[in-house]
């Protein structure tokens, strides 16, 4: 379930900035298939939600938040 949370709010994040997977992809360093993957409900490493976080200009636990 929280794996499904963070997913939402990375996608809803990624819709608000218009940005793509494959920018997300190539700025947080995870693999286009990963994250891909990971976006459809499979599970976040901490330093992937970091990462992403990094990419994105926001904190993790603005990701996290409700998880």
């Amino acid at each position: 379930m929280a794996s499904e949370y963070l997913a939402a709010s990375i996608r809803a994040v990624l819709e608000e900035r218009e940005r793509s997977q494959a920018w997300l992809s190539r700025e947080s360093d995870i693999p286009r298939a990963s994250l891909a993957r990971k976006l459809a409900g499979g599970r976040f490493t901490v330093v992937e939600v970091a990462r992403i976080a990094q990419a994105l200009d926001v904190s993790p636990s603005d990701l996290l938040e409700g998880c």
